[in-house]
């Protein structure tokens, strides 16, 4: 079957079913989602309340330094951005991309491994900077022991001074309980649990069922025929041709009559007309027999004998010369008793 039609565009090949770890990560990267959203709301609840402290400090000691009850404030402020936006920026970027991949967006996908490898980054980041400050650490602790007077500075004032001595304001503010103390444990514990989560989401976008998913393999198009050949059925392309049965030889021709020359031998076996190339299991049928007048007999070959010439007619007419009448026996005619 052959089309005349223009070639279409390459229709891509029909998805495969969704594979389960793709949907085992949507659903981990929702558990992530949720609980970056809770870190953040804690962030934000714990900042509240020691912003609240610090007006019940501010109550106790009215005297307080502005400048040390505006730098607690910054300081609130700049822990719950420095921790919160991230993580919000996080949340929301792992949030919008759920569902698209879901739906099998590659970009999402990818969008994904972007959100792992700067969780990692950071974790690195700050794992390097801890190590870099533990010999600072250690070489402090390590020292002979305090300062003694004569080997401080003079413009550093003594251990003893009031220099170093806590204010009135920070002790109260100190002293008061905190509620979101007991949160502590389960902030480091969330920032664990992203960070394994979205290592797990990672892992399974990875794996090669889902990479199939998310980019099908697309095959090779079919060649097309140069112009002026059949061009394949659209439907057809792609799909194995199937085998034919092999065809009828073609029939013999005609045994020669008498008076004929011999009959042609048949044709050879071609392909369908007009379709450029052969054909397979099509044959051509031999001449119709029903096309040919039946044989006749053949004239008689003997000597041809000139034909007689007829008897004139008997009339009543006038006398020939001779004094006869037609026919009579003085005329040369026949006689009456010779009829």
């Amino acid at each position: 079957m052959t089309a005349t039609a223009e070639p279409s565009a390459a229709v891509p090949p029909p998805r495969p079913p969704r594979p389960g770890t793709v949907t085992v990560a949507f659903w981990l990267q929702l558990a992530t989602v949720l609980i970056l959203l809770g870190l953040v709301t804690l962030l934000v609840l714990a900042a509240v309340d020691w912003n609240d402290a610090i007006d019940k400090a501010l109550r106790q000691v009215p005297d307080a330094d502005p400048d040390e009850v505006r730098a607690e404030r910054w300081n609130t402020v700049m822990m719950a951005t420095v921790f919160g936006v991230p993580a919000l920026l996080l949340a929301l970027w792992l949030g919008l991309t759920s569902g698209w991949v879901l739906r099998g967006s590659n970009t999402a996908r990818v969008m994904v491994f972007v959100a792992g490898g700067l969780q990692l980054l950071l974790c690195v980041v700050q794992g390097c900077a801890g190590a870099f400050l533990i010999p600072f650490g250690l070489a402090f602790a390590l020292t002979d022991g305090p300062y003694v007077d004569e080997t401080y500075p003079e413009e550093v004032p003594p251990p003893d001074d009031e220099f170093w001595q806590e204010s009135n304001f920070i002790e109260a503010l100190y002293d008061q309980p905190n509620a979101f103390e007991v949160f502590l444990p389960l902030t480091g514990l969330g920032v664990l649990l992203v960070f394994l989560l979205t290592a797990a989401v990672v892992l399974l976008l990875a794996l090669p069922p889902a990479h199939r998913w998310f980019v099908p393999r697309t095959d090779p198009a079919t060649a097309w025929p140069l112009p002026g050949r059949d061009i394949p059925n659209a439907y057809l392309v792609g799909y194995p041709v199937p085998m034919s049965h092999p065809g009828y030889p073609a029939p013999s021709g005609h045994p020669p009559q008498a008076g004929y020359p011999p009959a042609y031998p048949s044709p050879p076996w071609y392909g369908a007309p007009d379709a450029g190339y052969a054909v397979p299991g099509y044959t051509v049928p031999g001449p119709d027999p029903a096309g040919h007048l039946p044989p006749q007999a053949a004239p008689p070959t003997g000597p041809e004998t000139p034909p007689t010439p007829a008897d004139p007619p008997l009339s009543d007419g006038p006398t020939a010369p001779g004094g006869g009448e037609h026919g009579s026996a003085g005329s040369g005619g026949v006689d009456q008793a010779d009829r």
